[in-house]
């Protein structure tokens, strides 16, 4: 039995080193206390952290894949398939030299590790989303403080435009952190003086051009743009040109070894129609910059109002805001003006130019709150982060939406009725016509290999499908009535535009 502790000793204990459980709990370690320090120091990161989490992963894991996404998450898949992770495949034997394979690397490591699944493909556009996020903040806090900072980043993390193109498999969201970092590169040159920074921006552009080809145009573009605006004789400094190798060195070897490997049938697609018929000038810039400034509008409502606020108070600003508000603006400007060389435009070509609506408009709020108000922001906008934690894990309903129920269910029919890897499909347009087969609509083929783990063989000809081997047809619902005629009937709805069928024991014999 343990002797008591005579009156003060445990103070003097404690004075001499001596643990006393029993009057002082045991001190927090140091990674604890390193924690406490690290989230003091920098508070508005960590909230940044949360609202971020939350706008670009809150239920990330809903709904299903279609358009755009499902195609890159089957050519994601074919590497797996296939075990080629040089050459991209939209099926088997038939190359996919349209992008380039960052982004199908990560999700089919992702699919490797995880399985397939709507946010293991999801997963790496919406990191690159939050990313550009905390990455903007860092270079707002440096130009315009660190309350501007957290604003610009939440306004970045709450932007329609960014959540939509960061929220899906989506390649445009890792070119807008390409560019982020580009600019973020610029300011810690300028303002540190060392223009070895420089060479971040050739790390962005590099792995910007891996992903999407239009990193290609706009890191350049910007950095030169940003040092034009802050320090011009770096044009001619060597990390400048550095960085320009660097990102050339990074983007050239996969580049240098598909071209090698398929010649021409790579780089006729890639490098003639992919970027050639990309940068064209013509009667469509005009058009294209007005539709691109509507669509940047648009897609940033209804910050674009705070940020052209943000503008009028230029007079008003100290000249280092005045600087971080040029880059916002020559960063807009040089991103309507890329995206309006491709004839065939797109709003999501503007997505390049949402952090730095970002950033005029969280400056512009920002200098709407007193300054006596500011201690307060991190705490009012962490609160408001906790209610919407609370609502996204309380609403009953789905944010995201399944469109492509059927194909699942379809997998299990067919694998139990007619198992194999192949599939029918009926497409009766003389544009796919083909007699091996692969050509047809790549959205179906997309779908069929992502969600089906098969593959098509098209045919245009209902007589050519009915000498088929296999049973099951997919077709446009349109052209269900043909087939129904022919000796097939109506099995599932598998989206909303195509209808899976299945031939009767009595069709038809084909038309010799």
């Amino acid at each position: 039995m343990p002797r008591p502790i005579p009156c003060g000793l445990g103070e003097a204990c404690s004075r001499r080193g001596t643990a006393v459980s029993e009057d002082k709990p045991a001190p927090s370690g140091p990674v604890a206390r390193g924690a406490r320090a690290w989230l003091k120091a920098n508070r508005e990161l960590a909230v940044l952290l949360l609202v971020a989490a939350l706008g670009f992963f809150g239920r990330a894991w809903e709904g299903d894949l279609h358009g755009d996404p499902v195609h890159y998450a089957a050519i994601a898949k074919n590497i797996l398939s296939s075990g080629d992770w040089l050459t991209m495949h939209d099926a088997p034997g038939l190359i996919y030299a349209k992008k380039p394979p960052l982004m199908f690397w990560l999700v089919a490591v992702n699919f490797k590790l995880f399985g397939p699944s709507t946010f293991a493909a999801k997963f790496w556009s919406c990191l690159f989303g939050a990313a550009t996020c905390v990455v903007l903040f860092l270079m707002a806090r440096r130009v315009l403080g660190a309350t501007a900072g957290l604003l610009v980043g939440c306004v970045a993390a709450t932007t329609p435009g960014m959540v939509m193109v960061s929220m899906d498999l989506r390649l445009d969201s890792a070119v807008a952190l390409a560019v982020t970092a580009t600019v973020y590169a610029v300011v810690r040159a300028v303002q540190d003086d060392r223009p070895r920074w420089l060479l971040l921006a050739g790390v962005a552009g590099g792995l910007g051009f891996m992903t999407k080809m239009s990193a290609g145009a706009h890191v350049p573009a910007m950095l030169v743009l940003g040092l034009i605006a802050s320090r011009p004789r770096w044009l001619l400094h060597p990390c400048f040109w550095g960085a320009l190798a660097l990102g050339a060195a990074i983007a050239a070897p996969w580049h240098l070894a598909v071209a090698g490997h398929h010649g021409q049938e790579f780089t006729e697609t890639y490098f003639e129609r992919e970027i050639g018929e990309r940068l064209v000038l013509g009667s469509h810039l005009a058009r294209n910059l007005v539709g691109n400034a509507r669509g940047l509008l648009t897609l940033t409502a209804p910050w674009g109002l705070l940020a052209a606020f943000a503008l009028f108070r230029w007079r008003k600003v100290s000249p280092r805001e005045r600087w971080g508000l040029l880059l916002a603006v020559l960063w807009i400007a040089e991103v309507l003006v890329t995206a309006a060389l491709p004839p065939k435009r797109y709003d999501r070509y503007v997505a390049t130019a949402f952090p730095a609506v970002a950033l005029l408009a969280g400056y512009g709020l920002a200098t709407l709150i007193p300054e006596r108000l500011r201690e307060r922001v991190p705490r009012v906008v962490r609160t408001l982060a906790l209610v919407q934690a609370v609502a996204l894990a309380l609403y009953p309903g789905l944010l995201h939406t399944y469109s492509c129920r059927g194909f699942v269910d379809a997998r299990d029919l067919l694998d139990k009725v007619e198992p194999g890897p192949t599939l029918a499909g009926f497409i009766p347009e003389e544009r796919f016509e083909d007699p091996e087969g692969e050509k047809g609509p790549w959205g179906l083929r997309s779908k069929v290999t992502y969600y089906l783990d098969r593959t098509v063989r098209f045919y245009t000809k209902a007589d050519d499908l009915l000498r088929s081997p296999t049973r099951f047809a997919v077709t446009r619902e349109r052209y269900v009535p043909e087939l129904t005629r022919a000796g097939f009937e109506l099995m599932l709805d598998l989206d909303e535009s195509y209808r899976l069928l299945l031939r009767r024991a009595d069709a038809p014999p084909p038309t010799p």
